[in-house]
């Protein structure tokens, strides 16, 4: 006791009191220092309801090219690459966030690229077709 006191939670020190706090209020599960993502952790439900983006995205292929926009695929694909990289880089790995954010890139530009497509490479098209008709 370096300053007189000692915070106790249920007869556990500080740092112990942290990881019984931790693990009641089901935010994180520590083991031996680490922690685990399971699935009483925000680190495994965030990335599994994120997959509902990559499923709307897919969905939206559906859709025709004058309805995506340019800055919410932009989102998209730009948030995916960085949050796949940054699931590789903390310890332990996160897989889950690598996969559904890696989906999110992808999805993200393949509909930048239908949208870039019909918008700069589908005039030739459209101006023949008003010329013949």
């Amino acid at each position: 006791m370096a300053h007189g006191f000692e915070l106790m939670i249920d007869g556990a020190s500080f740092p112990d009191s942290c990881r019984l706090l931790c693990s009641r209020l089901c935010l994180l599960n520590i083991d031996d220092g680490w922690a685990v993502v399971s699935s009483s952790s925000i680190h495994f439900w965030a990335p599994t309801f994120k997959w509902g983006i990559s499923i709307a995205n897919v969905a939206d292929f559906a859709k025709p090219p004058e309805m995506i926009s340019y800055p919410q695929q932009v989102v998209v694909a730009c948030s995916g690459v960085i949050w796949a990289r940054w699931g590789m880089v903390i310890t332990p790995i996160n897989w889950n966030l690598s996969s559904v954010n890696a989906a999110m890139a992808v999805t993200g530009v393949c509909q930048l690229s239908r949208k870039i497509r019909h918008d700069y490479f589908s005039d030739e098209k459209s101006a023949t077709a008003s010329l013949e008709g």
